[in-house]
Parts: structure tokens; C-alpha cells; sequence
């Protein structure tokens, strides 16, 4: 059965606030569990500045901030609905029944004479994996303050190189490198690659990560230099700011530099805060592309 648009939206919707109430719910319950597996690397005196509450969650403030990327994958999906939408109208008020038969009801090739369209919905998969792999980052990253184990530790990143492969990824698929399907086998193989090498070289997480987003932002820059589309840059410029402010404050507090580790108030739940909100404007800079009804021609 194919599925339309707001179906497949509507379907990564619900995948995250299921999986949301289920994390809410089951952490607090399951610390026998994963009380017996390996500690994460940084485990006890490494792991930022928020001091262990030995119990059913360990660090409650950098566990709980870490959902702000899940309502951010929220919204992209309820944006994701409204966009798609509104695509259609214009679909329909652009063409005739007869024509709509032959192009399809929901999408058209880029750069069609007639509608602007959204560069976001040109294929399903790229607007599902940016809303999951941002809330995927929510969850994996709670799970992990929760229980500061290997295992979560694993997943913490590899949700992180979820959403840092997709801006490499997409970008490359923009530039016309990439198909829809070829995004997808090429987005897969990377993350299967990031997730074996930060197994067997754990030490080299952040450093893969840093040379991913450099890698990201190269493709996007290029990819930008070779395309007609209109964006509004400024989303960009404002995710960068918050995800160098964030960068700062995640250094001071991963060593300590400045540090209260029994307040609230806690530098590593900033960065979280910080970087979902540099998502929310990365996902606002890609809602932006859109292609003119007439191609420029050079």
C-alpha cells in the first residue's frame, strides 16, 4: 500500500511520542536492569559536572533537558504535515484532473514550470529521518544520564551521528550526488561505519563527531554554490550561534571549569537545551528551500 505524505508523517509522529512515554515511564522503573551493565567510559568521576544521584536516575537534570530534542522532532513532523499539505493545494489549483493523473497528487520533479515547492518534500524519506534522527537524540542522550552505561553511551552518539550524516547526506542529495534511494543506502552504510568505529575506538566519539559536522557543513556550503533553490540563510546563522554557544558551555562543564553539582541548574542540560534549539533552526533553514515555478537560467 503506498502512503501519502501526512500518513508517513503523521506515522513518525506518533513513533516519538509513543516512544517518549515509554522512556518517561520505564526509566525510573528499570534501574535493576541496567545497573549490572559495563559503565560508560566516562563513569564516576568524568561524566560533566552533575553529581551521580545513585538511584533510579543518575543525573536528573542532564537526563530530563535531553527531551528537548524530542519536541523538536515533534514539531518538524506536525511542520512536515502542514507543508505537505499546502504542497498539494498547490498542486491541484496548478494543474488540471487529467494532468494530476500523469504527475501524481503529492510531488513533482523539482523545478517544475508551473508550483513552488518545498525542496524538504521532494522525497518522504528526507523530512522522516531529520524529525527521527532529532528525536532519537532526545531519547538516546536521556537514556544515557540516566544510567551512565556503555551501552547508552553508544547510543548517545550514534543518534548524534544520525542527525549530523543526515545534514552531510542531504546536502549531497540537494546538490543531485544522490537519489532518494541512494540517500538512503548511502545515509545507512555511514551510520553502520560511525557505529562499529566508536565501538571498537570509543575514545575517538567526539573527534569523529567533529570532523562529521566539518564534513556536513563543507557538503552544504558546495551544495549551496550549485543550486537555484531560495533559502533563507539566516536559520543557518542562527543555529551555528547556538551550537557554538552550546559548544563553550559543554566544554567549561565537562571539565569542570565552573561547576555546582548539586544545582538544578546544570551546564551540560544547557548544551542539550542549546542544541535542540540549533535543530529547531536547522529544520527551519531546510522548511525554507523552496524552488521557483521558473528555474533560473545562468
Amino acid at each position: 500500500m503506498l502512503l501519502h505524505p501526512p500518513q508517513v508523517y503523521m506515522g513518525g509522529l506518533g513513533i516519538l511520542v509513543g516512544g517518549s512515554a515509554f522512556v518517561v515511564v520505564a526509566l525510573p522503573r528499570l534501574a535493576q536492569v541496567w545497573q549490572s551493565w559495563a559503565p560508560a567510559t566516562c563513569f564516576p568521576h568524568h561524566c560533566f559536572c552533575e553529581a551521580l544521584h545513585f538511584g533510579h536516575i543518575l543525573q536528573p537534570s542532564n537526563t530530563w533537558s535531553s527531551l528537548g530534542f524530542v519536541f523538536v522532532g515533534m514539531w518538524i513532523f506536525h511542520r512536515l504535515d502542514v507543508e505537505s499539505q499546502a504542497q498539494r493545494v498547490r498542486i491541484r489549483r496548478s494543474y488540471l484532473r487529467e494532468e494530476l493523473d500523469e504527475l501524481g497528487q503529492w510531488r513533482l520533479p523539482l523545478g517544475s514550470p508551473r508550483v513552488l515547492q518545498k525542496t524538504l518534500l521532494s522525497s518522504h524519506w528526507f523530512g522522516f529521518v531529520l524529525g527521527l534522527a532529532v528525536g532519537f537524540v532526545g531519547w538516546f542522550s536521556a537514556i544515557y544520564h540516566a544510567t551512565l552505561r556503555f551501552v547508552g553511551q553508544w547510543f548517545d552518539l550514534a543518534a548524534m551521528y544520525l542527525l549530523g550524516t543526515f545534514v552531510l547526506v542531504y546536502a549531497l542529495a540537494r546538490g543531485g550526488l544522490l537519489t532518494g534511494r541512494g540517500f538512503v543506502l548511502t545515509y545507512i552504510a555511514l551510520n553502520s561505519l560511525l557505529g562499529v568505529l566508536q565501538a571498537y575506538f570509543p575514545d575517538a566519539r567526539r573527534s569523529l563527531f567533529g570532523v562529521l559536522i566539518l564534513m556536513a557543513l563543507g557538503a552544504e556550503v558546495w551544495q549551496r554554490k550549485h543550486s537555484y533553490s531560495r533559502i533563507d540563510r539566516s536559520w543557518m546563522v542562527a543555529a551555528l550561534v547556538c551550537l557554538v554557544t552550546a559548544f563553550g558551555i559543554w566544554y567549561v562543564d565537562l571539565h569542570k571549569l565552573r561547576c555546582e553539582p548539586h544545582s538544578i541548574l546544570q551546564g551540560h542540560a544547557a548544551w542539550h537545551l542549546l542544541c535542540a534549539a540549533a535543530a529547531f533552526f536547522l529544520a527551519r533553514y531546510y522548511f525554507s528551500e523552496e524552488y521557483p515555478p521558473h528555474p533560473l537560467v545562468a
